[in-house]
């Protein structure tokens, strides 16, 4: 599947269509899980209401989108954070992805940890409020896959894509997780039981795994300017396909925005990949913000400037073109295929074919055949091809081989005794500093009715002391055991809250 948009350098957008509540099969205790929804509002109305906190209250802040989402949910109260960022009227200091990911809590406290209710939340500021719906559900759940279970499983059938899309969703929230970790992400992903599932979860990480580059907060060693097609070409084969479709992001970072340059990168994948790449960079041309970037704007139209960016593609790889800008405008559009059939309208008579079949596969992912159908209608001339494109759409997909996901085991077994506690409060790590010497295991023992996560700085990477990762949420009363075999001076926080902070000092052992 293809899906497409623009945050800070997406190529996939969580277009989360309404989908059932969750089953509440999964769920865990003081977990709710019956979808309520939210009240209906205006955001200009919203945007209008006096905003009372001034610039620097970042705890006020807070409690006022966390007020507007509960009531009018996450839409509401992201939209209008970007109105008091736009206007200047929050410090520019404050870190919105974290403000998003509170907002994301919110959401699945007040509207029930399932499917219809993580489709609410949007993917501007970096997916923040997917993220944060995910960790709160992880926070109450045993599991990862627990976790991601509650949220996307649902008894009732419908139309692939909104499924698909809740799925995709997780993928952002398992990569925050697990700390951008790819290969932890993907293992997590080859657990959640279908094969659906796990691709979808796929194409979540790879594109979270392009957003954490763009924010200096990718591992070491994931991406190289050196082979810009890397990570995909090292990846196991099942992950490939997602891997490309999500590559045009950092292809297009390389190339400086120039679309043919980043488009001809493309040629250097594997043989089944190249048209899987060149799609990725379709996706983008339709998407006005990318749109921008290339052309510098949309003269004559979205559809013809793109179709004047594809002309800039190598001949063989403009069909790829097309593809990806359909796939686009079906995640904007929905079943409203307009824009679509002019499109493809602006395309060579070679194209068209494949074009408006298209919109057919995309019209067949999004609802039952007979609607389909109907919609094929407004293409006019072109509705044979349309229609051949929902039949095509409608067929089964072929089998997707999932990975065995490997043995797992703690980040570090830490046997013995501990030589030290760090008590985790309802007001946080007592004691703040604690000194220890090399080779000597603490035990953070949650002692509040906070959830507590421990891990390495920085947030969300925990790469500053390797391994110093809980990798799990500690529940009242539980404990976790770490070993630090690291000499130094090493800050950490609670990945859950991370301006809970505290610090170990690691000295040499004693002579």
């Amino acid at each position: 599947m293809r899906i497409g948009a623009r945050v800070a350098v997406p190529l996939v957008a969580l277009s989360m269509l309404s989908g059932c509540g969750g089953s509440k099969q999964h769920a865990e205790p003081g977990l709710r899980t019956g979808f309520h929804p939210p009240k209906a509002y205006s955001l200009q109305a919203l945007e209008r209401e006096s905003y009372r906190c001034g610039r620097e209250n970042e705890s006020c802040a807070i409690s006022y989108l966390t007020k507007l989402t509960s009531r009018y949910g996450p839409h509401a109260s992201l939209g209008v954070l970007g109105a008091l960022e736009q206007s200047g009227k929050i410090d520019p200091a404050f870190d919105t992805h974290q403000l998003a990911h509170i907002v994301g809590e919110a959401t699945a406290k007040r509207f029930g940890a399932n499917k219809r209710a993580f489709g609410l939340c949007p993917n501007s500021f970096n997916y923040g409020c997917v993220h944060g719906f995910f960790i709160y559900v992880l926070g109450k759940s045993p599991t990862p896959q627990k976790a991601a279970a509650t949220i996307c499983n649902s008894r009732v059938r419908g139309p692939l894509v909104p499924t698909f899309n809740c799925w995709h969703g997780v993928g952002h929230g398992v990569m925050m997780a697990r700390g951008n970790d790819l290969a932890a992400s993907l293992d997590v992903c080859d657990t959640l039981g279908s094969a659906t599932a796990a691709d979808a979860c796929w194409q979540g990480v790879f594109m979270e795994n392009v957003n954490a580059e763009m924010r200096n907060q990718a591992r070491p060693g994931v991406f190289s300017r050196a082979d810009p097609l890397r990570p995909c070409t090292r990846v196991a084969a099942a992950y490939r396909h997602e891997c490309f479709i999500n590559q045009a992001g950092w292809l297009a970072f390389l190339a400086r925005d120039d679309v043919a340059k980043a488009s001809r990168y493309c040629l250097r994948a594997p043989g089944p990949y190249v048209s899987v790449c060149a799609q990725s960079i379709g996706l983008m041309i339709t998407n006005p913000s990318w749109q921008a970037s290339f052309a510098g704007g949309s003269r004559g139209g979205v559809e013809r400037t793109a179709w004047r960016l594809c002309l800039r593609f190598p001949a063989r790889l403009r069909k790829n073109c097309v593809i990806g800008g359909v796939d686009n405008l079906a995640n904007f559009d929905q079943l409203d295929v307009s824009r679509s059939a002019r499109f493809c309208g602006s395309t060579t008579p070679a194209l068209q074919s494949a074009c408006y079949r298209e919109i057919g596969v995309n019209l067949a992912r999004r609802t039952d055949a007979a609607t389909a159908r109907s919609r094929c209608a407004a293409t006019g001339s072109r509705r044979r091809d349309c229609l051949a494109g929902v039949r095509q759409g409608s067929l089964p997909a072929a089998p997707l081989t999932v990975p065995r996901a490997r043995a797992t085991r703690p980040a570090v077994l830490a046997p013995g005794k501990p030589a030290a506690t760090v008590r985790m409060t309802d007001s946080g790590y007592v004691p703040r500093v604690l000194t220890i010497r090399q080779g000597q295991t603490v035990r953070f023992s949650d002692e509040g009715a906070r959830d507590y996560w421990p891990a390495s700085d920085p947030h969300p990477i925990h790469t500053d002391y390797p391994g110093f990762d809980a990798e799990k949420v500690i529940h009242p009363s539980g404990s976790w055991s770490f070993r630090f075999d690291r000499l130094g001076r090493w800050g950490y926080h609670n990945h859950l809250a991370p301006e809970t902070t505290g610090t170990i000092v690691v000295l040499r052992k004693a002579s």
